[in-house]
């Protein structure tokens, strides 16, 4: 170049590179990785319904702690359509469920006050290169008789006596299915429930997101594979007063005639030596329930926990590997575009300015 500002082929290219550096950092990692992993997501009818809904795997590749909406509204199907084990089972196979069983509760008729019907089916999910087994578990909110009848079973500790009782009746049920499906390395669990449900697969959550042993579960769990959506979950401890001996133990199948039912599996009692530390609701190891009342769930608006749960949290809904409400990568790829052509603008009116 001879004096002046003139035009530099150079010039060109580094205005170019720029460009293209600035919108790449705006852009985060886990953008690509969703090309990588290639999720798809599926579009599926809600058996015996008219709309529809849709399932992306990506949706649970990421850690539990970010809450996610499209999870949040298939966990409000899945815990509205528990009426039967034909309706129950339908609807986690549209999902992409597979080997989907019920425990001994599903399809009786004179279920019992501290009695609970759950179903459990199981999906591979990729994750970084692995195939992770994720064990979708929908607790039973309605469409039962006296059932209801155990929200009253209050009792005068810091778990409520029935939530409870039935909670433990869930794990047995979950352990035994993980050991009949040979699950025994790492696995996630996904979980929902309505209103009584909701409370227990709040405390099923809590349980699995602190115990994660192997050896007492048959299974590994860690706090970030822990995906927790109870729907319209009432109370179900008194903050400040549960152990965690309280909270991680789990009761054996009840002998009594009424309760046949019951999944046979021993009592695991948590005996190690922090069992008498005291469970702190806001424990980040609980991030992964995010507990929603019906109105929260028709907004998209999540408040997080409070002290009647065992745990929760209010992160909002971000975007990750996912056709998610406000996809990033094609508003990287329009904002790449938007400044290219700045870049090109600048670039003529230099050439015209030479």
């Amino acid at each position: 170049m001879i004096g002046g500002t003139g035009y530099d082929e150079k010039e060109t290219i580094d205005g170019y590179f720029l460009s293209l550096m600035l919108v790449l950092g705006m852009i985060p990692a886990h953008s690509f990785a969703a090309e990588d992993e290639k999720y798809e997501t599926v579009v599926a009818q809600l058996p015996g319904y008219d709309f529809t809904f849709a399932y992306n795997d990506g949706w649970f590749a990421e850690s539990s702690f970010t809450y996610y909406p499209h999870i949040s509204t298939l966990s409000a199907l899945a815990s509205m359509e528990t009426g039967t084990a034909d309706s129950m089972r339908s609807t986690l196979q549209a999902m992409g469920f597979e080997d989907v069983e019920g425990n001994g509760y599903y399809g009786l008729s004179n279920d019992k006050p501290e009695s609970i019907a759950v179903m459990a089916g199981k999906k591979m999910i990729r994750e970084n290169g692995e195939e992770i087994p994720l064990i979708g578990i929908v607790v039973r909110g309605y469409g039962y008789d006296l059932e209801w009848y155990g929200n009253f079973l209050i009792g005068d500790g810091g778990i409520h006596e029935d939530f409870k009782t039935t909670r433990d009746e869930a794990i047995r049920f979950i352990n035994s299915y993980a050991k009949k499906e040979s699950i025994t390395g790492k696995a996630k669990i996904w979980i929902t429930g309505l209103s009584r449900a909701g409370a227990v697969a709040n405390l099923v959550a809590g349980y699995y997101a602190m115990n994660t042993d192997a050896a007492v579960n048959g299974f590994t769990t860690s706090p970030e594979n822990v995906y927790g959506y109870p729907v319209g979950t009432p109370d179900t401890v008194v903050a400040g007063t549960v152990t965690k001996g309280e909270l991680l133990s789990v009761s054996a199948a009840r002998t009594d005639a009424e309760y046949a039912e019951d999944t046979p599996g021993e009592a695991l009692i948590y005996a190690e030596a922090d069992k008498d530390s005291l469970i702190d609701p806001a424990d980040p190891a609980f991030s992964g329930i995010h507990y929603l009342t019906p109105e929260q769930e028709s907004t998209g608006d999540n408040e997080g926990g409070d002290s009647g749960n065992t745990g929760g949290n209010d992160k909002k809904s971000q975007n990750a590997k996912t056709g998610d409400d406000t996809p990033i990568v094609p508003l990287g790829i329009l904002m790449s575009i938007s400044l290219l052509a700045m870049g090109g603008i600048m670039v003529y009116k230099r050439k015209r300015k030479d």
